[in-house]
């Protein structure tokens, strides 16, 4: 009985989270008089509203400029955030923790603070409206550096002093043995 309970309790939640999702969606197929009467379910369905998108405004272009700025910022926020966190996990120099501060710090900045800078730092640089302008201002990332130092934190340190005694360089250890841990 009690199951029964929390189950109704669940897909009653489930309705009322995804009701405004599942509409939106119905409403996409009805026409604007249907929409304005209150309708919940179509008179009839009509694609006339994908076909007016698919006219009237370039999505295609607009999905494909996300999927390009997403993929480029996220290869390179592995490369440069994995570089650093290898940095301050593998190799000894003086501020190592003054940096790790640093990084840490970074993540409690919120990005409202710092987007009107970074809006004129692109700006000075001439980037504005371009991909690279968009993809520059993230390029790094002070909480995936963090991830990934605590996940290189975790690998066995034997492993990597074996390499550097077999005479391995830094990068060789970063490319072959680190990452792809």
């Amino acid at each position: 009985m009690k199951k029964r309970i929390i189950y109704t309790l669940l897909i009653i939640s489930g309705v009322i989270v995804f009701f405004p999702i599942i509409y939106s969606l119905i409403a996409s197929f009805m026409t604007t008089k249907d929409i304005m009467s209150g309708k919940l379910l179509p008179s009839k369905i009509d694609f006339i509203n994908y076909r007016e998108l698919l006219q009237n405004i370039p999505i295609l272009q607009f999905f494909l400029n996300s999927l390009i700025t997403s993929i480029v910022t996220m290869i390179f926020q592995v490369i440069i955030c994995s570089l650093t966190a290898y940095a301050l996990v593998f190799v000894e120099f003086k501020e190592k923790k003054l940096v790790f501060l640093l990084v840490m710090g970074s993540i409690f900045i919120p990005w409202e603070a710092i987007f009107i800078p970074n809006y004129f730092i692109i700006l000075k640089m001439k980037l504005l409206n371009t991909k690279i302008g968009i993809i520059l201002p993230f390029l790094a990332n002070g909480l995936g550096i963090f991830l990934m130092v605590q996940q290189f934190k975790t690998l066995n340190k034997s492993l990597i002093e074996a390499s550097k005694i077999d005479g391995c360089s830094h990068i060789f250890i970063y490319l072959k043995i680190v990452l792809p841990l």
